[in-house]
């Protein structure tokens, strides 16, 4: 596992908050797997995902720029999301997006980032 990943800080709501990818991963949790971002139709993106093993919820990120660092992406989500597709609605034409999400489980542990998937919005 990676160290310096087990010992990063993230600063949520004026709470410093520890993220333990490997709390995550005793308790079970698995990174998102199969990401897939496709554009339905023009001004959306459609991004969907296969259920991680020990998830209840999930949170889903994005950015126009992949080489920004993780904790400056945009969540997209005010609430866990349940189910394991996403409609972005905003998206402008002719930009590309990139997105990960993370697995949330029932304690409440976070699992590491799934792989970051991109496209092009019509």
């Amino acid at each position: 596992m990676n160290r310096s990943l087990l010992r990063t800080m993230a600063a949520c709501c004026g709470f410093s908050v520890v993220a333990s990818a490997q709390s995550a991963h005793a308790a079970g949790l698995a990174v998102p797997t199969g990401v897939e971002a496709k554009p339905p139709a023009a001004g959306k993106m459609l991004i969907f995902w296969n259920a991680a093993a020990g998830a209840t919820s999930y949170n889903i990120y994005r950015s126009t720029d992949p080489d920004l660092p993780k904790d400056k992406w945009i969540k997209l989500n005010s609430e866990l999301l349940t189910k394991t597709t996403y409609q972005d609605e905003k998206v402008e034409p002719v930009k590309r997006y990139y997105y990960y999400l993370t697995a949330v489980d029932r304690a409440g542990n976070v699992s590491p980032p799934s792989e970051v998937v991109s496209e092009t919005v019509p």
